[in-house]
Parts: structure tokens; C-alpha cells; sequence
């Protein structure tokens, strides 16, 4: 297994994967015109699982900008919105909105190792009702600062 693609060691195959079956539940997923996943879509079989919707936005890079997760067709229920900075083509910060019981929002500044390994996160958890913060929109533009940005 490896944690890494080593330079020089043969092509990278990019394939796409149409529907992944569980026991309980399907995962559908979706391509844009672009070739870029756009969606994934859980559909239940019986049980506990209910329907969940994961949608994918891009930049003009073809870099992922936008992951969002939503259950139950209701944003209310539960929701999960990552936002990602880049610095050059390595995302340096992830700002993520969850609702589940509460809100909150956590901002992630990410560092790399010398092959493009994560070796470490810091970040602030925010709760959204103590701090008046109704949506992730307010943090998406706050600067990076653990990384000196």
C-alpha cells in the first residue's frame, strides 16, 4: 500500500466508479460535462439509512472548492460544508459548517511533508449560536493564518 505516488513510477489511471452496493443502501454517482464528480447520491435500501446527497464544486483549475453534505433532503437535519483554500495546488485551509445537533464551524489550516503528506492540522471550532455565526459564508473569507498567509 502506498501512502504516496512516487515520481517516476509508472501512470496514474483515472477511472470512474458508477454505483458502490452496501447490504443497506446504494452510492450513485454523478459526472459533470467536465469529467469531474459532481454528485454522489446514497439511496436506502430498508433500515436505519435515509437518502443522502454529497454534491462537489470545482474552480476554474479543476480544483475542488466546495464538498457538501446533506441528509434527508433537509439542511436543517444535518449538513456538512467544506470549503478549501489552495496554496498553489495544495489545499492549505478547510473551513467546515456542520449541523447536527447544533451548529458549529471549524477552520483547518493544513501542513505538508516533502512528498504531499498532511503531517498536521490546527485550527478554531466556533459555536455558531455563542458567536451569532448562522452559516459557514461569514468564515469562507477569513485569512489564513497558521500558515502565514
Amino acid at each position: 500500500m502506498l501512502d504516496h505516488w512516487p515520481k517516476g513510477r509508472g501512470n496514474q489511471v483515472a477511472c470512474k466508479i458508477k454505483k458502490v452496493k452496501y447490504p443497506d443502501f446504494d452510492l450513485n454517482y454523478y459526472y459533470g460535462h467536465k469529467g469531474l464528480l459532481d454528485s454522489i447520491i446514497r439511496m436506502p435500501e430498508e433500515g436505519i439509512y435515509g437518502t443522502a446527497l454529497t454534491f462537489f464544486k470545482y474552480d476554474q483549475q479543476k480544483r475542488l472548492i466546495e464538498y457538501a453534505e446533506y441528509y434527508e433532503r433537509d439542511p436543517e437535519f444535518y449538513v456538512q460544508i467544506h470549503h478549501y483554500k489552495y496554496v498553489g495546488n495544495r489545499v492549505a485551509q478547510d473551513t467546515v459548517f456542520y449541523r447536527i445537533a447544533t451548529a458549529h464551524t471549524q477552520v483547518i489550516d493544513l501542513e505538508y511533508d516533502q512528498v504531499g503528506r498532511i503531517i498536521k492540522e490546527s485550527g478554531i471550532v466556533w459555536n455558531d449560536t455563542a458567536h451569532q455565526t448562522s452559516s459557514p459564508q461569514s468564515l469562507i473569507n477569513m485569512p489564513m493564518t497558521t500558515m502565514g498567509i
